[in-house]
């Protein structure tokens, strides 16, 4: 599924009489396989959708089969005008009548994609049937669940998307049992999420078997149940007698997990199975708080709710039959295709490359297919895998075409999003972020969890901020209104100016992690460079004057003196060449001032430099190379230059 940089569904040519077919194929594949059709400034990490590109003059062939360059470059601007015209989705709904789609990230299109399978609407729509082809975008709920398996990286930003149209509940529920379960498998194996441990079994409960073979108690954990009325009913607030005693004590009990971060994900999701109540948990979890989406007594606290929760489930409906097709959308009037693939060609997670744009085919006929991987050790897992073929939906609601959509009222409804401007923003401290690769190497925050739990109050985009603002010193006031603040706050989960960290508690002792000294022994006679650090001395950090003048936490500001000192010495080190004592403050500022735009999305964070920016330094050590998917931040970060 849209890999790599430019895909092409379906290509029409007219060949010399006696062509074999596979010879045309390889041949256009060699000609455009080197083509440059990306304009430029287009958003990295974009996702283009075309419905046709033709070339009003032909393409003639250069030497060696390689397409010439005046031939590309018509090309290039035809996908330039049709990227500034393209329709943008208006809450996960496609307009039909659009040449070109904008999706910012993968994650936008894994949830319009969902959508438009709930609703019935992918295979009547030329976009996906582009996309995924003819006959895969027949959107039965194991295409669906194969699509999404093949990026679990990107399942927690579209799901949350997806939760804040409104629909989460909708696409979970389709999925069913089996689909939600091999989602859910997929999303443990990327982030190596744990498990809650089984509850105890108490006497007097009842017990429900899963498809694995366990048992499992029908009442809450630790509780005991009420004795009910003898019809097992109760009167519910509404005056009626249709309420379980289950219920009550359920609906008292603590609020469903994620709705901590998505409040708007209320009744509708808990009501859902539990395999689809613990991937909405687990997925809002990792989008907004990796580290806790980690921690055990998380995953307890979501085994604990689901199991609350158990009894206010509604039965999920007859399945279907498998070689039933989905309900087409109003208007289509394309074949009824059948899906015959089954979750068990889940592929693995797809490397992410540079900025993309899928040029796809004509909307009647059948394009590129998503490749296929080789199943692997996940598709023996009884609760991985779907049944094939069947119906992700039932009959799809009456809805209004995606084109009659009041876009002014949907954009209302849709929470604004801080991964809004597909256009990015310029910066004049793009370097910042190449301290990523030093806190990375650093294994911060994590490395602090043990004494202070420091996950859980800061990540790595709240700590390159700080440490920036740290290096940079009284200088930092020339930079305050620059936009990279604004979006490390964003990215760190707090509003722009919020001080971050405001929770964190450090007391009076500290241990600094072994492993620092292993990377930065010291050097016979250097001085200041020791992680151990004088506790009874705290710094003011009156010079960064961030926060609107606003003093850090006292705990967080505990914490940096003992550690940012260290910090600055090993970047200092990093940066000189072997043998050579650290580089001077005029070096490091250097390193932090590049002129550069910044994309941020919420899967991908991408800062374009200038070439001429390129330092000797930062690239001998490293601390310019981009670090690609990172998983404690949830984004794939990259550094281009041009």
């Amino acid at each position: 599924m849209l890999k790599g940089q430019t895909t092409i569904g379906r290509f029409s040519a007219r060949c010399p009489p006696g062509t074999e077919p596979i010879v045309a194929r390889l041949r256009l594949a060699r000609l455009f396989g080197g083509a440059e059709l990306a304009p430029h400034g287009f958003p990295p990490r974009a996702v283009l959708v075309i419905r046709s590109l033709k070339s009003e003059h032909g393409v003639p062939l250069g030497g060696r089969l390689l397409l010439r360059p005046d031939s590309e470059r018509e090309m290039r601007e035809q996908v330039s005008r049709l990227w500034r015209g393209a329709a943008r989705p208006v809450c996960g709904r496609v307009p039909a009548r659009a040449e070109a789609v904008l999706f910012e990230d993968e994650g936008e299109w894994l949830a319009s994609l969902g959508l438009a399978a709930t609703r019935g609407e992918a295979a009547a729509h030329w976009c996906f049937r582009a996309a995924l082809g003819a006959e895969t975008a027949a959107a039965t709920r194991a295409t669906l669940v194969r699509v999404w398996c093949e990026s679990p990286r990107f399942m927690p930003a579209a799901l949350v998307r997806l939760a804040r149209w409104g629909e989460a509940a909708r696409f979970l529920g389709a999925l069913g049992d089996e689909g939600a379960g091999a989602l859910l498998f997929a999303l443990r194996s990327e982030f190596a999420l744990p498990r809650g441990a089984p509850s105890p079994r108490p006497r007097d409960a009842t017990f429900e078997t899963t498809r694995r073979g366990e048992t499992r108690p029908n009442t809450p954990v630790g509780g005991r149940r009420a004795a009910p009325p003898a019809d097992g009913r109760v009167v519910g607030r509404d005056g009626r007698r249709d309420g379980r005693a289950e219920d009550v004590q359920a609906s008292e009990a603590s609020p469903a997990p994620w709705r901590r971060w998505l409040a708007s994900a209320g009744g509708e999701c808990e009501r859902l199975p539990p395999a689809a109540q613990r991937l909405l948990a687990y997925a809002a979890a990792l989008f907004h708080a990796p580290a806790l989406a980690r921690r055990a007594d998380f995953a307890e606290e979501v085994r604990a709710f689901t199991e609350r929760a158990a009894p206010r489930r509604r039965p999920e409906p007859a399945a279907a039959r498998d070689d039933t097709p989905l309900p087409r959308a109003r208007g289509d009037t394309g074949s009824d295709a059948r899906e015959t693939a089954g979750a068990s060609e889940s592929a693995a997670p797809t490397r992410e490359r540079g900025k993309r744009a899928a040029v796809v085919g004509d909307e009647h006929e059948s394009t590129a297919r998503p490749s296929r991987v080789k199943p692997d050790a996940r598709d023996e897992e009884p609760a991985a895998r779907a049944t094939a073929g069947t119906n992700l939906t039932e009959p799809p609601d009456e809805v209004a075409p995606a084109e009659l959509i009041d876009e002014g009222a949907a954009e209302a409804l849709e929470p604004a999003s801080p991964w809004a401007n597909l256009g990015g923003c310029e910066t004049r401290l793009g370097g910042a972020l190449f301290l990523l690769n030093l806190i990375r190497g650093l294994r911060l925050p994590e490395c602090f969890d043990e004494d202070y739990q420091l996950s859980e109050h800061i990540t790595g985009w709240g700590l390159a901020e700080l440490l920036a603002r740290a290096l940079l010193g009284r200088g930092c006031a020339e930079f305050e209104d620059d936009p990279l603040w604004g979006a490390l706050a964003q990215l760190d989960g707090r509003a722009h100016g919020e001080p971050p960290a405001q929770g964190l508690r450090v007391g009076d002792t500290y241990r600094a992690p072994a492993r620092w000294l292993n990377l930065f022994p010291p050097r016979d006679g250097e001085g200041g460079a020791s992680p151990s650090p004088d506790l009874g001395h705290v710094e003011t950090f009156e010079g960064v004057r961030a926060y609107g003048g606003a003093p850090l936490p006292a705990d967080l500001r505990r914490w940096m003196t003992w550690t940012f000192p260290f910090l600055s010495y090993a970047l200092r080190r990093s940066l000189a060449e072997a043998g050579e004592e650290g580089a001077d403050t005029e070096a490091v500022r250097e390193l932090l001032v590049r002129r550069g735009r910044l994309y941020c999305t919420a899967t991908h964070v991408v800062v374009v430099l200038e070439a001429s920016s390129v330092s000797f330094a930062a690239r001998r050590s490293g601390l310019d190379a981009s670090p690609g998917w990172v998983r404690d931040l949830m984004r794939v970060v990259a550094f281009h230059y041009e």
